[in-house]
This record gives C-alpha cells, sequence and structure tokens, in this order.
C-alpha cells in the first residue's frame, strides 16, 4: 500500500480573526505596501513603512491583541477607519474598543531608526452583534420599543433587504435592470458591501445604480461577474448616498432611529440575465438617541408599571428590561424624562366642620379646584364636571 504524505505551508495563516504571517514569501505579493523598506530571507527590514491590506471580519470583533516580532526602532499600529487615523498596538497587551468593529489595517512604521519585521501575529476577539433589540417594561411579552421589525437589521448592522431576505434573485436586462431594495439609517452609513453572482451567463460591463425617492444618486461600472463577487462601494460613494438620504421623511422611524428605503439596481447593456444580489452589509454607529412621548408604547408601559413599582427615597424606581435574539450587550443611558400631572390642584375649602365628644355622623362639605389644562379638553366649549363627597366620621 503506498503511503501518501501531505505537506502543507503553515506560514501564513489568515482565518477570521486571525492573523499570522512569518513572511516566507514576500508580502507585497498578497496585498501589503511596502515604502522604504525591503524584504529578504523571512523578514521586512529598513526605516520606512510596511501597510497592510484591508482585513474585514463580517461577525464583528471588540478587540485586538498582538504577539508579533518587530525588533529595532519599529513600531505596530492599527487603523480601523481604513487607514484614516492610527492607534499604536504594544505586544501582549489587549486593545478594547467600545463597540463592535468590522475592519482592520496593520502597519509597521519608523520611530526614528532601522526596523525588522520577522512576524506578525495578531488576534481579533470576536464579538456577537445585538440582534432582535427590544424593550418589554413588565416583561408581559409585548415589546415595547424593538428593533425586530422587517428589513431593519441589527443594531448597527444593515444586514438584510427590504423584506427581510439575505439574498435576492431578480432578472436584468439592457432596458430594465435587477432591482434590490434595502434601509439605510438617515444619519448615515460608514461602509456598505454587498455580493453578486450570475450563474448562468458571464455578466458583460455591468454597472450599479443607487437611487432613492426616484431620483438616482450614483452610477458606477463594476468588473464582469458570474460567480459570486464582492462589491464594496468608495468613500466617494458612500458619501454621495448619505447626503441624500440625511433628509429622507419616508421609511421607517423607530423613535429617532430612521431608515430610508434604497435601491440598487444591478445591469448590463449588452447581457440579460437573473442577477443573484446577497450578502449585504452597511455598518453605522450603534449609538443611537431615541425619543419618546406621552403616545408611545413605551411610555405608557412605564406609566402602567409606575402605581405598584417601590418608592425609593421620594421616587418610583422601574426596571427597563431589555431582550435580544442573541447574545450581546448594550449600554443604555437615560438623558432626561420629563413628567407632566394630569391634574393640578389649586385650592380646597372645607366647610360645617364640627368636633364633637361622642361618636356623630356630620355633613362636611368640600369645594375644591382643579388645573385640568395638562389633560386638555375636546373642544372650547367642553366643560370638565366632577365631584368629591368626603364622608368622615369624627368623635374619639
Amino acid at each position: 500500500m503506498a503511503t501518501t504524505r501531505i505537506v502543507t505551508n503553515s506560514s501564513r495563516i489568515h482565518f477570521d480573526g486571525l492573523l499570522h504571517d512569518d513572511f516566507d514569501s514576500n508580502p507585497s505579493l498578497y496585498g501589503w505596501t511596502l515604502s522604504g523598506v525591503g524584504w529578504g530571507a523571512g523578514s521586512v527590514s529598513g526605516t520606512g513603512t510596511m501597510e497592510s491590506p484591508e482585513y474585514y471580519i463580517r461577525s464583528g470583533f471588540v478587540g485586538v491583541k498582538s504577539n508579533s516580532y518587530l525588533n529595532g526602532s519599529g513600531r505596530l499600529e492599527y487603523s480601523l477607519d481604513s487607514g484614516q487615523t492610527w492607534s499604536i498596538l504594544p505586544n501582549n497587551n489587549l486593545q478594547s474598543m467600545a463597540e463592535p468593529q468590522f475592519s482592520i489595517m496593520f502597519r509597521a512604521t519608523s520611530t526614528g531608526g532601522n526596523w525588522v519585521f520577522d512576524k506578525i501575529a495578531v488576534e481579533m476577539i470576536r464579538t456577537s452583534v445585538v440582534d432582535g433589540l427590544e424593550i418589554d417594561i413588565g416583561l408581559d411579552g409585548i415589546s415595547d420599543w424593538t428593533m425586530d421589525r422587517t428589513g431593519i437589521g441589527r443594531l448597527g448592522i444593515q444586514d438584510s433587504l427590504s423584506d427581510d431576505s439575505l439574498w435576492s434573485s431578480q432578472q436584468s436586462s439592457a432596458s430594465s435592470p435587477a432591482e434590490f431594495s434595502v434601509y439605510l439609517p438617515t444619519k448615515g452609513v460608514d461602509k456598505i458591501e454587498f455580493a453578486v453572482a450570475s450563474p448562468s451567463i458571464n455578466f458583460v460591463n455591468p454597472y450599479l445604480t443607487v437611487s432613492h425617492n426616484n431620483q438616482d444618486i450614483l452610477t458606477s461600472s463594476l468588473t464582469d461577474f458570474s460567480e459570486v463577487t464582492t462589491v464594496r462601494l468608495t468613500p466617494s460613494q458612500i458619501s454621495s448616498i448619505n447626503s441624500a438620504i440625511s433628509q429622507s421623511i419616508s421609511g421607517v422611524n423607530l423613535n429617532g432611529l430612521q431608515f430610508a428605503e434604497v435601491k440598487l439596481k444591478i445591469g448590463s447593456s449588452s447581457t440579460s440575465s437573473a442577477v443573484d444580489f446577497g450578502g449585504f452589509m452597511a455598518t453605522y454607529d450603534s449609538e443611537v438617541n431615541l425619543d419618546f412621548i406621552g403616545s408611545d408604547g413605551l411610555i405608557i408601559g412605564l406609566n402602567s408599571v409606575l402605581p405598584n413599582s417601590p418608592l425609593v427615597n421620594g421616587y418610583r424606581e422601574v426596571s427597563i428590561p431589555v431582550r435580544m435574539k442573541s447574545t450581546g450587550a448594550v449600554r443604555m443611558t437615560i438623558n432626561t424624562v420629563n413628567t407632566a400631572p394630569s391634574v393640578n390642584p389649586i385650592s380646597m375649602q372645607v366647610s360645617n366642620v364640627s368636633d364633637t365628644f361622642t361618636p356623630s355622623m356630620n355633613w362636611i362639605d368640600v369645594t375644591s379646584s382643579f388645573d385640568f389644562s395638562t389633560v386638555k379638553t375636546p373642544g372650547k366649549n367642553f366643560v370638565w364636571w366632577f365631584l368629591v363627597v368626603d364622608f368622615n366620621p369624627f368623635g374619639e
């Protein structure tokens, strides 16, 4: 029997959260940019800068830790905004983030002299992004505020189409491109990516058109595709989309977290074929400000549990339970609370009061006035009428 031996090259590993590279081959061949440095004998050295490609982690991460070999006058840094700003990444020192991140870049740079980079070994600490976030006052099983709505996605991530599907297939022709609808937060998004495919035929000379309220925002050419191909919009394109939807008043409004419907059209002037569209992901700032008024379910729910809530230092203590479909964590801050009594007492006059030494029953007249302006009236000619009768036995 013949024996087969499988030899693998483990000098470079990039596996959804782990990056390990011994630089046994020239890193410029797989996306790294070398400036003022050179590669040789399994290491990179010089006085310049070595910058990685951008790594995308769709599941999200909340920390990064390095155990790399960088000697001399070199420093390892990381960027969470596509290389616009950089932070120092010291060895064996976990760098935590305040909220989930979905892409990262690394670079080695000089602090004033020559450096030698033998190995990069970094781990992105993955997390679970909040899904199906809702508030359920009283834990009665009925949400008083929820993100579990069709086509809304997760907190900080829009990752579904407007009908809640993850993938869709539409026919595209020269006169009518395939059209796919998504909801985007009007506060703006940071990054947008999606995947397209044309399994039946090579899709030649494709283009992308993004529109809102029947107005085209941008049109851009794409590379030919047949198999699944990832498309990432440029910062300039994302800026155009954010500007177009920032003043939108249509769509879905979750008490201040508002979404506008945006349509992405994939077409070609020379190819007619079914286009598969999915893997959509638009990231945005997960810190949101919500506003509620008296008619909202959350306020109604709070008012309904107030009478039975414990009294602590003159205030009613009410818990605000948060539910999720999956594991995750959120930080909630109550900025302001406005209260308004339903009726304000103004005055009270009591007459016919008498003291007795023996038990007796007396009528006591009470005349009171109240301010109902806070609860309004149905019409200008409407009058509130009420009767207060106080029966009170006096005597000892």
